[in-house]
Parts: C-alpha cells; sequence; structure tokens
C-alpha cells in the first residue's frame, strides 16, 4: 500500500516541432524474494507550445521616373518552430498623394489573398524555418517629384496576433520624365 513520487527533468531540444510529449519511468523493487518488476509508471505529458518568430524585410529602389510602377519584394522568414500564416497590410506611406498600392504573392502577378478566412491577404501556411516573398506594387503618380519616399507593410502571425514586424519600402527620389524631340531634315532634302 506505500506510494512514491518520482521527480526528474527534461531538456527540450531547441527547435522541437509543437507536440505532447509522453514521459514515464520504469521501476522496479526487491520484495526479499527477489526483484519484482520493472513496471512502467504514469504518463507525465509535456506541452511544447509553438514558438512564433519571424524577420520581414524591406527593400530600397534608389531611382525612379513620374508615373512609373515599382515591385518591392520583401521576405518573409518563419523563425518559429512551427507551420505559421502571416497576415500582410499596408500601413503608413509617406509617398505622393495619388500613389496607388497593391499587395501580390511571390509570382509577383497573383494578388496576395485570404486563405483563411479572416478579411485580410496572408502568406498561406508557412513552415518553419520556410521563407515567402510578399511583392508590393506601388504606382507613382504623373505629376510627383522629389523624394526619399517610405511606405511600410506590417506582417501578424496568425497563431499568436501579438507577434508582428514591419517592413519598410523606400524609394529615394522621383525623376520628371524627359523627352527629347527634333525635326531635322538632311541637307538638300524637301522641307
Amino acid at each position: 500500500g506505500a506510494s512514491g513520487t518520482l521527480t526528474f527533468d527534461v531538456n527540450v531540444n531547441a527547435g522541437l516541432a509543437p507536440q505532447t510529449i509522453d514521459n514515464n519511468a520504469n521501476y522496479s523493487y526487491n520484495d526479499g524474494a527477489g526483484p519484482v518488476g520493472p513496471f512502467a509508471t504514469n504518463f507525465a505529458p509535456f506541452i511544447v507550445n509553438q514558438a512564433v518568430a519571424f524577420t520581414f524585410t524591406g527593400q530600397t529602389i534608389p531611382l525612379a521616373v513620374q508615373g512609373a510602377t515599382l515591385s518591392y519584394t520583401n521576405t518573409l522568414t518563419n523563425n518559429g518552430n512551427g507551420t505559421d500564416r502571416f497576415d500582410v497590410v499596408i500601413g503608413a506611406s509617406t509617398f505622393p498623394a495619388g500613389t496607388s498600392y497593391a499587395l501580390y504573392q511571390s509570382d509577383g502577378a497573383t494578388p496576395l489573398s485570404d486563405t483563411n478566412g479572416n478579411g485580410t491577404p496572408d502568406t498561406g501556411p508557412l513552415v518553419a524555418g520556410g521563407t515567402y516573398d510578399v511583392v508590393l506594387r506601388v504606382t507613382l503618380p504623373t505629376s510627383a517629384t522629389g523624394g526619399p519616399y517610405q511606405v511600410q507593410k506590417t506582417a501578424t502571425s496568425v497563431t499568436n496576433i501579438a507577434v508582428n514586424a514591419t517592413a519598410t519600402d523606400i524609394l529615394t527620389a522621383i525623376t520628371p520624365n524627359a523627352v527629347d524631340l527634333t525635326n531635322n531634315s538632311s541637307a538638300g532634302a524637301a522641307p
């Protein structure tokens, strides 16, 4: 009728995928007539939670002409220990009035879509260690000049909405369009 308690420490490997680890031990004893056992203890479950970590990088374009459409490639890297998806929204911008923005998938042609139905475009499922390129297209107004300008995008983990990262895209300068036309005729040719 005796009982006892066994306590032990477990080191969980870094980067281990989310899961439940059932720990138990085997024990035996001597009843005076010889060894009895081994017997298994009850299971002591340990839950490895999903750790959320990621980076989101911006890009700089040095020069563009008025009315140009720029494509910024922002790489998102899932540094967590499990598959996650990341909502992406366009944030603050210092680009001139009349600038338009659009988010695209990695191919640069397909609009970024909402794959989980929460109303915000996202990367879709991204495995631990995986990368995904979010493409931002910026169309400049035909009358804008100057710079530098910047626009931010914020990515937020769907697994843990308290974790987010911001990527900043920069355009150093907008230059005016220039057209140089001449109407020269060769010597002796009729005008």
